[in-house]
């Protein structure tokens, strides 16, 4: 009867005009929101989605006398501290985060964005059916109700971090060529609304594995940069020759996110060098006889001869991934096994450019070792 309009015609003890407005009840468990400590069902208390979730030092939902700090000053039943905070809508799109089963909007419901688990994708903790306790708590889930996932560690909680799959805008290149001592530089622009973490990998087997790089020295090389988008590389040794390089861009606060994986780039050695041995024992150990910088060379010829200038082995295109491993290819030769027994045999390479560059063919020698020591 203080207010103005009022009337209660019914004498039920309510205002007319408020009768039919029925309470929030925003996940539809019966239970309204104002005594709803989760009125989303995103595993996130409402005293967090409303800003006020340092003031619940007992992680109950609940800002009560059981909370370091409480006061209620006015004896309304609310913490003094929490009656100023407005009811975060951190997207701007009318309904308060803790209504909204994506409060920053980006598509990735905050039950993911927290670190909990939603099994059918529905933007509730847990699946379906879900069942509560008398305060609207899910406890049908696996988790929740602990804090929410901060993983880029920027001091803001990812479910109220708006942020996106992350996107290359640049690859590094595809090839870059080199000579033993070079210093390179390679790099790729990538794109997202959320934190960019990078992981440059190595692959020295032409991607059967990848390898994460890390800021160190091998087999001479320094490399510098592994967990930034441009990798330095010092000092190039010959050993590299052939190894592919990529960028994989990571959004971690993203959870809905995969990581993204740039395209390859291949180092190749300027020079040819061309061991003079390799041992097919087996051992995954230079079982074939890897050229380095052949792979340029595409219209090469390789040719073997043993010590009785019998031509054992013939490759046109010789390339990294169909290396020589010490067999007989040549047709109607017939010498024991198709193995080559251990010994010297004298090698031509002809890298196809002698027209063009005056280049002669290579001559020289070749050791197969068999034993394993």
């Amino acid at each position: 009867v203080n207010d103005l309009g009022f009337s209660d015609n019914d004498n039920d003890g309510m205002a007319d005009n408020t009768e039919l407005t029925r309470p929030p009840d925003t996940d539809n468990d019966g239970h309204p929101d104002y005594i709803d400590l989760d009125a989303d069902n995103d595993g996130i208390y409402d005293v967090v989605e409303g800003g006020d979730g340092d003031q619940d030092t007992n992680g109950d939902g609940m800002i009560d006398n059981n909370d370091i700090g409480f006061s209620d000053n006015d004896g309304d039943g609310m913490a003094d501290n929490a009656e100023p905070t407005p009811a975060p809508d951190t997207d701007g799109d009318g309904n308060p985060d803790y209504m909204d089963l994506d409060s920053d909007g980006d598509g990735c419901d905050d039950v993911i964005e927290a670190g909990f688990t939603d099994n059918d994708g529905d933007g509730y903790l847990g699946g379906s059916p879900v069942q509560e306790d008398s305060m609207g708590v899910v406890i049908s889930g696996i988790d929740g109700y602990t804090a929410p996932a901060d993983l880029d560690n920027n001091g803001i909680t990812d479910f109220l971090e708006e942020g996106s799959e992350a996107t290359f805008i640049t690859q590094p290149t595809d090839l870059e060529i080199y000579n033993d001592g070079d210093n390179l530089i390679i790099g790729a622009d990538v794109t997202s609304l959320s934190v960019i973490v990078y992981q440059w990998q190595y692959s020295p087997d032409d991607r059967i594995t990848w390898i994460d790089l890390q800021d160190s020295a091998y087999n001479g090389t320094t490399f510098i940069g592994s967990s930034t988008n441009t990798l330095e590389m010092y000092d190039m040794d010959k050993s590299f020759d052939n190894y592919l390089f990529r960028l994989v861009a990571s959004t971690p606060s993203y959870a809905c996110g995969k990581d993204v994986i740039s395209d390859d780039s291949r180092l190749t050695l300027k020079e040819i060098f061309i061991p003079d041995g390799f041992s097919p024992n087996s051992d995954g150990i230079n079982d074939t006889w890897h050229i380095t910088g052949i792979d340029r060379f595409h219209t090469n010829r390789v040719e073997v001869y043993n010590r009785w200038e019998l031509k054992v082995y013939e490759k046109d295109g010789y390339n990294s991934s169909e290396e020589w491993d010490g067999t007989i290819n040549v047709k109607n030769l017939i010498i024991g096994q198709s193995q080559l027994p251990e010994g010297t045999y004298f090698y031509i390479i002809d890298l196809g450019e002698e027209k063009a560059s005056g280049r002669k063919p290579i001559k020289g020698y070749v050791y197969i070792r068999r034993s394993r020591r």
